[in-house]
């Protein structure tokens, strides 16, 4: 009885290494294959990524006409239309010029600010600088390289376009030195040279919208700016000439805040509108949101600048508040 008891603890005892055994291999096994498994993975992440990091110099030559993506998908830009870096380069040097200028001229006239001297001759000077020189030449340039690009269109002409900065920069220099001497001569003969400039530049504009196929909110938002600008030159011109004939009589500081608010309102903020509408989105990573604010926001500020523009001399307290709401509503 005693051997059999011992030798059938044995026997379990024998059966429970065996078990031990085979459970080993079995863990062996298993990690065997998560190590495979985990190997494998870590090949097809490692493909994964050359192919993503690949992949947008793929996309960006395969990229559809028109500048149009799938839903969801990144705005696509259509860079081929892109003119070359000269074009808006020298916009932007010329720009630069001005902004030095202005800051250095802001120095100089920053007593007269203090004391609210605005209507001198030289503190339009230096506020033409930033406006005109600054800001307006800053945005030429970025439009030429920007419309080409959204709207999947390339500008009309290359030439007109280095035709408009070669007018339009010697005459501002032109405008702010005759207001800043003063030579009332040389002041018009400014004016007229950039005022020139702006409608040639105007004009290529107009063209090269009217070819695009495309008609969204940054499309009207440009057309808005540009009838704006035009407008704002208009203003500019007849101001320009009531310092020399006074047609304009007591109502010129009307007109000049009618022409600076054209110029902001209209031509400044529709330029944001329209540019943000293409470029927020793919910064932000925001695709499929509504453009019903980009609309609302076009709507309002066209609609105070186009009655603002029609109610130029007939402008009543009434009239005022409700283009003010529009704008401000818009921005």
């Amino acid at each position: 009885i005693a051997s059999s008891g011992i030798s059938s603890r044995i026997a379990i005892a024998y059966e429970a290494c065996g078990w031990i055994s085979k459970r080993r291999s079995s863990i062996r096994s298993l990690s065997a294959v998560s190590s495979s498994s985990r190997d494998g993975r870590l090949r097809l992440w490692r493909g994964t990524r050359s192919t993503s990091s690949a992949r947008p110099a793929r996309a960006s030559a395969a990229m559809p006409p028109g500048g149009k993506t799938p839903a969801g998908g990144v705005p696509a830009l259509a860079t081929s239309n892109a003119p070359p870096l000269r074009l808006p380069g020298e916009h932007f040097a010329a720009a630069l010029i001005f902004w030095i200028a202005g800051a250095i001229g802001l120095v100089w006239v920053a007593p007269d600010l203090a004391r609210g001297l605005f209507p001198l001759p030289r503190v339009v000077a230096v506020t033409h600088l930033f406006t005109l020189g600054w800001i307006t030449t800053t945005i030429q340039g970025a439009l030429y390289q920007f419309l080409p690009v959204a709207l999947a269109t390339p500008i009309r002409s290359q030439r007109a376009a280095h035709l408009s900065v070669a007018l339009y920069a010697p005459g501002v220099t032109a405008f702010v030195t005759g207001l800043l001497l003063p030579s009332y001569a040389l002041l018009l003969a400014g004016a007229v040279t950039f005022g020139l400039g702006l409608l040639v530049f105007i004009g290529n504009l107009g063209l090269t919208l009217a070819r695009s196929r495309q008609r969204n909110v940054t499309w009207w938002a440009l057309v808005g700016a540009a009838v704006s600008l035009l407008m704002t030159v208009v203003l500019g011109v007849s101001l320009a000439g009531n310092l020399r004939w006074g047609y304009i009589g007591e109502d010129r500081f009307l007109a000049v805040g009618v022409h600076m608010h054209v110029a902001l309102a209209g031509w400044v903020m529709l330029v944001i509108v329209g540019v943000s509408q293409r470029l927020l989105p793919m910064f932000l990573v925001s695709h499929g949101v509504s453009d019903r604010p980009a609309r609302l926001a076009l709507g309002l500020l066209g609609g105070g600048v186009a009655l603002l523009v029609s109610l130029h001399h007939a402008l009543t307290p009434r009239s005022t508040w409700v283009i003010a709401a529009m704008l401000i509503a818009g921005v």
